[in-house]
Order: C-alpha cells, then sequence, then structure tokens
C-alpha cells in the first residue's frame, strides 16, 4: 500500500492516472491531503487531514 501526500495542485486526470499507474503495478493507494478544498477528493482513495493544533505542530495530525 502507497500513502501518498498530495502537497501541491494536481488535476483530475493526473491523479487518476497516477491512481491507474499504481493499480497497474498492483500496488493500493490511498491520496492524502491537508488542503481545504480538493476537486479530486472523491474521485480516487483519498483522505483529508488536519492539524491537531496550531499548524507549526505539524507532526501530530488527524484523520477527518
Amino acid at each position: 500500500m502507497a500513502w501518498e501526500a498530495q502537497l501541491s495542485p494536481i488535476t483530475d486526470d493526473d491523479i487518476q492516472m497516477r491512481t491507474d499507474r499504481y493499480a497497474d503495478d498492483q500496488v493500493t493507494v490511498c491520496w492524502v491531503s491537508s488542503r481545504d478544498r480538493v476537486p479530486w477528493l472523491c474521485t480516487v482513495p483519498a483522505i483529508a487531514v488536519a492539524p491537531v493544533s496550531q499548524p507549526a505542530d505539524a507532526e501530530r495530525w488527524k484523520v477527518m
């Protein structure tokens, strides 16, 4: 299984193509984003994350 932190903008088509490449290699992928809105969040396996406290506390995250 691969966990991909997608930090920069990416199109729906590009993330689907990358997800398909993982599948071709028999690797399950879950995309992770901390951005408020990502258009692909419901189109590929993905989760949104947010810091538990202040953003400076980057080592602590929770899944929403």
